[in-house]
């Protein structure tokens, strides 16, 4: 009796392991803006305790065109994530355009258009993939990110 008490609680605590690893290879919406020719997602789906295979898809607006759907796959750790992201945010800040490359030969060129708009194109191989622009607001719900108007005056005027 204690045996197949034993092999019962083996069957199910590997079930349960092997649920949990399911999950965590689903892929989880991060976030999603209307752009002014289109929208823009980012989908998150955990690879390792540390790396993520992010995929962001856009309407490319290179093309101006609704119907030009362009997708850019990456992997980032969170650490990488939330560097990415406060490069952008950077961007607002200082007006100084930047690039941040992911590997892989996938990099991204990021302009500053506005005060309140920066352009994203997307390389990869020396072949632009597309681009879009996005305002301060739309960055933070594109990655998932809080977004309070008086800290975000704060942080552009520190």
């Amino acid at each position: 009796m204690k045996t197949a008490l034993n092999l019962l609680f083996f069957a199910l605590f590997t079930t349960m392991v092997f649920a949990q690893e399911n999950l965590n290879n689903q892929t989880k919406l991060v976030g999603q803006v209307i752009l002014p020719n289109g929208n823009a997602s980012l989908n998150k789906t955990q690879v390792s305790k540390q790396i993520s295979h992010y995929t962001l898809v856009f309407n490319n607006q290179m093309e101006r065109s609704k119907s030009d759907v362009r997708k850019v796959d990456f992997e980032l750790t969170k650490a990488q994530f939330d560097a990415f992201f406060d490069q952008i945010k950077q961007l607002f800040k200082t007006g100084n355009n930047s690039e941040y490359t992911f590997g892989n030969g996938l990099r991204v060129q990021l302009t500053i258009l506005t005060p309140t708009d920066v352009e994203l194109m997307f390389i990869n191989n020396d072949l632009p993939q597309g681009a879009f622009s996005i305002s301060a607001t739309g960055l933070h719900l594109l990655f998932g990110k809080a977004w309070n108007k008086n800290t975000w005056k704060t942080f552009i005027n520190s």
